[in-house]
């Protein structure tokens, strides 16, 4: 038999059942989360940072095994196990931070005094002499610009002039004299997310060796 509305009052009933459990399951969910960041330890960026559930972590972070760090733009932690070394395991990870820290003074667009900096102000106006770091990670990024046929740049964030084409092509890497330069003045460096991953690629190498097992 069916109602006036043309639906039957048993699936009418079915449909409502459903609506009520599924807003009972979110209600169920949001109140567990609520419980799990409850028990986080409280700081300056705990504010600013992603809460993430304990579940999803080796080692539930706390004040005695958690090290943090604003750099890049970002919040980098480290969390280290609470065993017999954790002296040594703390005294890592804060070096790796540190090491992260340094890395940002050479790869940073913003930041006036870092090597990138320099390079994006001066590469249009003669051939500027670069580190052996920042050489070697910018065969890496060719490398990767090669192989992945333009996809991947280090300089798409160029802002060129109507009718030009600006890619990895405009910058001029010689590796002998560890010199570059930019074919055009409105080339521009910029690492962003890759620079992020080198930093805790050369973070995780300091801890392994530091004898840092796990984190």
């Amino acid at each position: 038999m069916r109602s006036g509305t043309g639906v039957s009052p048993v699936r009418k009933k079915v449909r409502v059942s459903c609506f009520v459990l599924e807003m009972h399951r979110r209600d169920s969910r949001a109140t567990i989360l609520r419980n799990q960041m409850e028990h986080w330890p409280q700081n300056s960026f705990h504010s600013l940072a992603p809460k993430r559930r304990h579940s999803t972590m080796l080692f539930p972070p706390t004040h005695s095994n958690l090290c943090r760090r604003p750099a890049m733009n970002s919040l980098f932690e480290i969390v280290v196990g609470d065993g017999e070394n954790l002296e040594n395991n703390l005294a890592a990870a804060e070096a790796a931070l540190d090491e992260i820290t340094r890395i940002e003074t050479v790869l940073s667009r913003f930041d006036p005094a870092s090597e990138v900096a320099r390079v994006n102000r001066e590469a249009h106006q003669h051939p500027v002499l670069i580190s052996y770091e920042l050489l070697g990670v910018l065969e890496i990024c060719r490398s990767h610009w090669e192989k992945t046929a333009g996809y991947f740049d280090i300089t798409a964030s160029s802002h060129a002039s109507p009718g030009k084409k600006l890619n990895f092509e405009s910058v001029a890497i010689d590796s002998v004299s560890r010199k570059i330069s930019f074919a055009e003045s409105e080339v521009k460096l910029d690492f962003g997310a890759f620079g992020k991953g080198y930093a805790l690629d050369c973070a995780a190498q300091l801890l392994k060796e530091n004898g840092v097992q796990n984190a």
